[in-house]
């Protein structure tokens, strides 16, 4: 009868793969309800908006019948309020969002390599660290484009449709993201830097136990030494007391 244990690995293993890319992709799905959230709450897909500064502070602008729009019924909004903050419309809300859903990635991606490294045989920490190091980098490079896409197309007439900035931006991280996961799958970044990692602490382990050798050879030298100086001594004495004797 197999164990918990077993069964924990087995299932483990036929799933990683949906897991690994589920929590890759995680942020972005949120994106796509997102989408769908704004067109419910402006009334459909051409709903336009424009940004305009009212007494020094930003506000957004709807255009269209206010009564198709189920969550935004008015036609002017402060860019701070929650209403508009949640479905991330303005380029400073969509930037935000783009950096939350960056954060989230790691912490997902970051259970799923500790669960990993725990269920799969003979995984190392190596391994973990090496790993995990990559995937934070992919994120950041994939954030980073993102948010290059977010400020380029909010500064376009594009911009004017609501749901187009955010769509742009899921595209361009889903493709960067895909682009990154192909480019470490072909050219074995992530085994390269397992093996670099390897090779570090290996030669650390090896210089250290040189050091070490070193340091006990010496002592045994200084051992030698400390009963020679005693022999010398010890035969020096005995002939001053023979002589001492003649006399």
């Amino acid at each position: 009868m197999k164990s918990g244990q077993q069964i924990s690995k087995e299932l483990w293993g036929k799933f990683k793969d949906y897991l690994n890319k589920g929590a890759s992709y995680y942020a972005s799905a949120e994106d796509v309800v997102t989408v769908t959230k704004i067109v419910g709450a402006l009334g459909g897909i051409g709903s336009k908006v424009k940004i305009r500064s009212y007494q020094g502070k930003p506000h957004i602008i709807f255009s269209g019948n206010p009564e198709l729009r189920k969550t935004l019924t008015k036609r002017v909004y402060k860019l701070t309020d929650a209403k508009v903050v949640k479905l991330a419309l303005g380029r400073t809300a969509l930037v935000n969002g783009i950096k939350d859903g960056g954060i989230l990635t790691i912490y997902l991606l970051t259970g799923y390599r500790v669960i990993d490294y725990f269920l799969t045989d003979n995984a190392t920490l190596t391994q973990l660290v090496g790993r995990l190091a990559v995937d934070i980098v992919k994120i950041g490079i994939a954030t980073g484009a993102s948010i290059a896409a977010a400020m380029a197309i909010t500064g376009t007439a594009f911009a004017a449709y609501a749901i187009v900035p955010i769509v742009f931006v899921i595209i361009v991280g889903v493709f960067t993201s895909a682009l990154l996961d192909s480019a470490d799958s072909d050219l074995r970044i992530s085994d390269q830097v397992v093996e670099t990692l390897d090779h570090a602490v290996k030669s650390i382990q090896k210089n250290t136990n040189n050091v070490t050798n070193n340091i006990n050879f010496l002592i045994e030298k200084e051992k030698e030494k400390e009963k020679t100086i005693k022999y010398i001594n010890s035969y020096v004495g005995d002939i001053i007391n023979e002589g001492e004797k003649s006399l």
